[in-house]
């Protein structure tokens, strides 16, 4: 290869670099527009979304207080409500085991009087003459057949003097 050739070759090389930081050079201007024109919408945007966040700042403060008080206080009724349902699953087997228990006082076949019996305390304080026992009896009542005669039959019977 002579030299004029290699010259060739050099100045053509040269040509191509500087061909490519012309290019990157137009792509830097480019998106040194782009983002110099993003920036302005972004404080644009910012400007505006300042003032509102300024506003709802005491409102996120309160709600989150709130949250927090509102946490401790549905840990509170939690455990109460724990606390309550074991007394009630406790009182529940007793109720259930009472009720279990059949109770049976007398025959069935005979009536059964009630006596005139109280507590001691109660029998103190009673008068003899307003205690009077009872004997209480679910009974069907049936109702009562009215016949009332049509208006235009008692127009046409006659009257017995």
């Amino acid at each position: 290869m002579n030299q004029q050739t290699f010259e060739y070759i050099v100045a053509g090389a040269a040509v191509v670099i500087t061909l490519s930081f012309l290019i990157q050079a137009a792509m830097m201007i480019g998106v040194y527009s782009s983002v110099k024109k993003l920036n302005k919408t972004a404080e644009l945007l910012q400007a505006r979304a300042v003032p509102i966040i300024n506003k709802m700042e005491p409102v996120v403060l309160q709600v989150q207080t709130t949250v927090n008080t509102v946490g401790a206080t549905i840990d509170k009724i939690s455990s109460q409500a724990l606390d309550t349902f074991d007394k009630v699953a406790v009182e529940a087997r007793a109720i259930s085991a009472a009720v279990s228990i059949v109770t049976r006082r007398g025959l069935f076949s005979q009536k059964m009087n009630p006596s005139k019996s109280a507590p001691a305390l109660t029998a103190a304080c009673a008068s003899a003459t307003f205690v009077i026992p009872q004997i209480l009896t679910l009974t069907a009542i049936s109702r009562p057949t009215f016949h009332v005669p049509h208006p235009a039959t008692t127009l046409f019977t006659r009257r017995q003097h």
